[in-house]
């Protein structure tokens, strides 16, 4: 690999990484591209992302690496962009595999560039939580069992005056799924620079308002002209995912509570409108669930951090001040 130029893009979640890899990643030809099918999938990748050292061999990676290399000499490819969102770790493993990928990404390419997007945390934590409900891996309320509220856990004190402790009073609590301190984006961009030569950082936000700049920005990271197919604003239409509505979400919940139960329900349109008609005069728990999430994030002062990375990076967050800035109080 010597010579060529290799961006790992590592997401985050929610920032439109499926988009990326589908549509814009492989239009720069110049680069050979690697995806989430492969990286998700291939065993090598697979354990490297997910596996403990007991499971993981940086030997399979670099075979691996052999065969990449002589694809991209076959086709003449100046250089290679892996992305795959779950590199910066998984939310249902708390993100505890976050530091282990990234060590392991450096050791093999350590003269890679890494390339962060991100999202306003309120909207990105409500996304996730979405996310979660509409595969049937979460079926609770966006509230502390989603989130925890982080809490700086017992003292040495406390300890010898035999004071009782809680779970819900740990720092990081293994029965929510994250911490509002898992999106403190100066963190983990200094993280993955301690690792790496450079890290390039772009806004999600920018993607959805003003794509052809977002566009832009990707083809001087990568020193490389834009794509013609990267120029027609169609493309751009399929950007966002569909949102849910809190009655939908409602139905969605209670169709996989149900299935928990044992119940042999198939979904379809007349089962989605039976659970949403039997869950229409329940209260709207997104809003609720938004309510919470800021106040978590309020509490934990990301917002005086994303303060922070923009003063540091220039990274035009100010556009966006309702994404970044203007937390809403409930």
């Amino acid at each position: 690999m010597k010579g060529r130029r290799i961006l790992i893009h590592v997401g985050l979640h929610k920032t439109a990484s499926t988009f990326l890899q589908q549509k814009v990643f492989p239009s720069f030809t110049q680069y050979e591209f690697l995806g989430k099918s492969y990286l998700g999938y291939n065993s090598a990748f697979n354990r490297l992302i997910y596996g403990d050292d007991t499971l993981y061999q940086s030997s399979e990676i670099r075979q691996e690496l052999r065969l990449i290399c002589d694809r991209m000499v076959s086709t003449g490819a100046s250089g290679l962009i892996l992305s795959e969102e779950e590199f910066s770790g998984h939310p249902e493993y708390n993100y505890m595999n976050r530091g282990t990928v990234a060590r392991r990404l450096a050791e093999i390419f350590p003269n890679a560039e890494i390339l962060l997007v991100l999202r306003g945390q309120l909207d990105m934590i409500c996304s996730l939580y979405n996310q979660f409900v509409k595969v049937g891996r979460f079926t609770g309320h966006l509230d502390r069992n989603f989130l925890h509220s982080s809490h700086e856990g017992m003292t040495l004190a406390e300890w010898f005056d035999g004071k009782n402790p809680h779970i819900s009073g740990r720092f990081i609590n293994h029965q929510s799924f994250m911490i509002p301190d898992h999106f403190r984006y100066s963190a983990i961009y200094s993280f993955y620079a301690s690792l790496f030569p450079k890290v390039h950082v772009l806004l999600f936000e920018e993607l959805q308002a003003a794509p052809m700049i977002f566009m832009g920005k990707l083809a001087s990271i990568l020193s490389a002209p834009l794509p013609e197919s990267l120029l027609a604003p169609v493309m751009y239409r399929e950007l966002v995912n569909e949102g849910v509505s809190s009655r939908r979400l409602n139905a969605l919940l209670l169709y996989h509570r149900l299935v928990q139960l044992g119940l042999p329900l198939r979904q379809g349109r007349r089962l989605d409108r039976l659970m949403q008609f039997l869950t229409g005069f329940m209260p709207d728990r997104s809003a609720m669930g938004r309510e919470y999430v800021a106040r978590q994030l309020r509490d934990r002062d990301v917002v005086a951090d994303n303060q922070r990375l923009d003063d540091l990076l220039s990274l035009g967050m100010g556009r966006f001040s309702k994404q970044y800035f203007d937390l809403p109080f409930g």
